[in-house]
Order: structure tokens, then C-alpha cells, then sequence
């Protein structure tokens, strides 16, 4: 929540002064880069006290490490494909919405200072939504919107100009509701299924599908130079395979990491009444 809300603030104040004038665009980059500069020096002074774990899980031979357990790599790579669709939209909207549809400046800005605000007030309101219903359900849910979103990028070259800030809002509107269904499921099924001796380890391996995502978001928008829908068909393969493979490899991953319980995890068999 309190990066939801630097974000959107920060979107908030660029939208601003764009408003009031294009020309600062440069001074918004140059106070980006310090404030990532001393970010990136509070993260490597920083030292944090030693974590002790409070639970006394030991480790089994019998547990699959990430690199060998298939099905979690699978999911790490569904994980990888949407996230990518996530990554691209502050990266590609902007350009499409300014460059090729001549767009208001400082319109970009506040629709991603809306999503600030949507994703910080509106989780709590999806996972109380969708919670008398299966995991599986909400991704797919949120792998449909996010293709709603696709498709109404594709459309938006065709809405006239005086309609164009309402359409771009609107299709900004049904990415950020996508994203929120989608953000808690991600990582509540990947810690559903890591085994609970290496759960550092599988989960690290999953956030690595966000990092990836993130260094190749901007790469994909190359592919417009190639045709101005390659970007978009490469995206939709991402929410298509969530949404249908999504099941099989959190079914897959159960049994394969459920080898590594440890037996007195394991609920006991209740005593018979011949057992005396």
C-alpha cells in the first residue's frame, strides 16, 4: 500500500506540472533519477536485524529443488507472461497514448495516479468479492480482464478524438481492476504450493518472474517497429495461458511438493477403538 501510494503521488504531482507546462518533462526525470539514486544507497547502507524463524520445520531429502520441480517452473513461467502484460502498461501507455494518439500530456500521469488509488483502496474489496470462489477462478477472471484490456487498446485507434482521454481512461479502468484480482492470487498459489522447508527458496525463484518481466516490458515495445500489432498478440498469450493452464500446474505442484511435509506435519490417523 505505501508503494501504491508514492507511486500515485508521484504520478499525481507529474501530472500537474505537465498540466501547467510541457516543458518539465526533463526536470521530472532529473528528480527521478535522485530520488532512485539515494533510494538505491538507503537499500545498501541499510542493515536490518537478523530474522529468526519462529517455526521448527526441518529440511528432508525428500523435497525437490526448484530447479527440478517442473510444474513450479511452469508456474514461475505463467507467472513471468502476465506480469509481463502488467509491466508493459506504464511503459507502453504513455507512448501510445501521447506519441500515436496525441493524447494530453499530462494524461498518462493521472490515469496511473487512478491506479495508485484503485489498487490501494480496492484489494481488500476483491479478495472479499472473490473469496467464496476458487483461486483458479479469480486469475482467470483477472487473465479476461487484462485480455478486455488488450482489446480495447486495439480499439482505441479507432475512437474519435474527441472521445480519445475517455477511452484511454476507460481502458486504463479495466486494466487496474485485471490487476486487482489478479496481484494477491499470484503469490498466495505460489506459497500454496512450495514446500514449507524451502518456501524462501521457491518463492525467491517466483519473484524472479516479476524482475524478468520488468527488464523485458520495454524491450517488447521494439516490436512496433516490426507491426503495430505484434506487441499485442505477444501480451495476449500471457493472460490466455493463465487462464487455461493455470489449474493443471497448481494441481501438478501439490503432490509433487506435498513430498516434502515432514511426517509430523502430517495429520495423525485417529486411534481405533481396538487399539485399546
Amino acid at each position: 500500500m505505501v508503494r501504491s501510494a508514492g507511486y500515485g503521488a508521484g504520478a499525481l504531482l507529474g501530472a500537474v506540472l505537465l498540466a501547467w507546462d510541457p516543458a518539465m518533462l526533463p526536470w521530472l526525470l532529473a528528480v527521478k533519477l535522485v530520488t532512485s539514486t539515494m533510494a538505491a544507497i538507503l537499500v545498501f547502507t541499510m542493515r536490518m536485524p537478523p530474522h529468526t524463524s519462529s517455526r521448527s520445520v526441518k529440511a528432508t531429502s525428500a523435497a525437490p529443488g526448484v530447479l527440478r520441480n517442473r510444474p513450479f517452473l511452469g508456474l514461475i513461467l505463467l507467472g513471468f507472461l502476465i506480469t509481463l502484460v502488467m509491466e508493459f502498461f506504464p511503459v507502453a501507455f504513455p507512448v501510445i497514448a501521447v506519441e500515436q494518439l496525441g493524447a494530453p500530456a499530462w494524461l498518462p500521469s493521472l490515469a496511473n495516479a487512478g491506479l495508485a488509488v484503485l489498487s490501494s483502496t480496492l484489494t481488500g474489496v476483491a479478495v472479499a468479492l472473490t473469496s467464496s470462489r476458487s483461486r483458479a477462478f479469480a486469475v482467470r477472471l483477472g487473465a479476461v480482464l487484462l485480455l478486455a484490456w488488450i482489446a480495447s487498446m486495439a480499439a482505441v485507434y479507432a475512437v474519435p478524438s474527441a472521445w480519445l482521454a475517455v477511452a484511454l481512461f476507460g481502458s486504463a479502468l479495466i486494466f487496474g481492476v485485471g490487476t486487482v484480482v489478479l496481484g494477491t492470487r499470484m503469490n498466495a498459489a505460489a506459497s500454496e504450493v512450495a514446500p514449507p522447508e524451502q518456501a524462501g527458496r521457491y518463492l525467491t525463484a517466483f519473484q524472479y518472474s516479476f524482475s524478468i518481466a520488468s527488464l523485458t516490458a520495454p524491450l517488447l515495445m521494439s516490436a512496433f517497429a516490426l507491426s503495430g500489432w505484434l506487441p499485442w498478440v505477444l501480451l495476449a498469450l500471457g493472460p490466455a495461458g493463465r487462464s487455461y493452464c493455470f489449474r493443471g500446474y497448481v494441481a501438478r505442484c501439490r503432490p509433487v511438493c506435498s513430498l516434502s511435509l515432514p511426517t509430523r506435519l502430517k495429520p495423525e490417523p485417529h486411534p481405533s477403538a481396538s487399539d485399546g
